[in-house]
């Protein structure tokens, strides 16, 4: 280690930062999963005294994930005439009975269409 410099964090820090799913350090990581952003964790890793070049490889090495933001949306529900629209994409569903509106907004939390996330009505 190079005079000056603090050692490097435990690997299990990193991965905790990293969102890896393995079982790094006797911790299960899977609890921890989640997505982040590169440019911090390298941020992360540069403050506690990674190297530049170590930073950059370890970030590189990290799987990534295809993300998208959340669409939130909900079902506007016309009851006289058996059906629901998303609030997001405007797609109607239509339904034969009651029972199955019902079912609707307790059991189905995306829309089948945009997969726009259905919040519960309140």
């Amino acid at each position: 280690m190079a005079r000056g410099r603090t050692a490097a964090p435990p690997i299990h820090q990193v991965a905790c930062m990293a969102g890896s799913t393995s079982e790094v350090g006797g911790l299960n990581m899977a609890a921890t999963r989640k997505i982040v952003y590169a440019d911090d964790v390298f941020a992360a890793l540069m403050k506690n005294g990674w190297g530049c070049t170590d930073a950059a490889n370890f970030v590189k090495s990290l799987r990534t994930a295809d993300a998208a933001p959340v669409v939130h949306g909900r079902w506007i529900v016309d009851v006289s005439h058996l059906r629901a629209t998303c609030s997001e994409c405007g797609k109607i569903l239509r339904f034969s009975d009651e029972m199955q509106i019902d079912f609707l907004r307790d059991e189905e939390h995306f829309c089948y269409f945009c997969g726009a996330q259905m919040e519960t009505e309140g």
